[in-house]
């Protein structure tokens, strides 16, 4: 019985900490990549942030989405310049956006991004690190009838 337990609960720490796209989600996105980096230091890997579109985003806001987290997020918080990074992006997903967190071969975190657009990465802050869209929006023309 006692190995069973021990069993399930070094299965429930290998499973992802997920975070939806909820109001919440400017508190708990940057706790998430903290946990990952924490992760990463205690057990001297590199981490792999694989992003992935969604089912109905283009690669374009991926790639978007990439450049954006890994500048606004990422390489500017002084703990993580000491971790390596890789970055890919991966095959659509499903769903919704995503990017995942792998530290060495294990998946750690996936936060959930909002459609064409970046999560927010920042409780409480500037704002210039709030959901930014990836998409231009199509400006309407109005034509004047002569």
């Amino acid at each position: 019985m006692l190995t069973a337990n021990i069993c399930f609960a070094q299965e429930r720490k290998d499973e992802p900490n997920i975070v939806p796209v909820e109001s919440s989600a400017c508190e708990n996105n940057p706790v998430a990549i903290s946990i990952v980096a924490s992760e990463a230091v205690q057990e001297k890997e590199r981490v792999f942030v694989i992003f992935r579109a969604g089912r109905t985003e283009t690669e374009t806001a991926n790639r978007k989405r990439l450049a954006y987290v890994k500048k606004n997020s990422l390489e500017r918080r002084a703990a993580f310049n000491k971790l390596e990074f890789i970055y890919a992006l991966g095959e659509k997903s499903k769903d919704e956006g995503k990017i995942e967190f792998y530290v060495g071969g294990r998946l750690s975190s996936i936060i959930i991004a909002p459609k064409n657009r970046t999560p927010c990465l920042d409780c409480c802050g500037d704002e210039r690190y709030y959901p930014q869209d990836l998409v231009k929006k199509k400006r309407i023309i109005k034509r004047k009838h002569k």
